[in-house]
């Protein structure tokens, strides 16, 4: 199973926004760690391409 980390951006308006790539930065925490559940519910068992 491939996994693949999702970067989502929380902008000025108060809407998330998916960004297609993240530059390298070492020392970002994972996703999810700050995600919020209903968002990571809903992105649960997607599959994208």
């Amino acid at each position: 199973m491939k996994r693949v980390m999702l970067c989502v951006w929380w902008n000025m308006r108060r809407i998330w926004e998916f960004i297609p790539h993240s530059r390298y930065v070492p020392n970002l925490v994972p996703t999810d760690f700050h995600i919020s559940r209903s968002l990571q519910n809903s992105l649960d068992g997607k599959k994208f391409e």
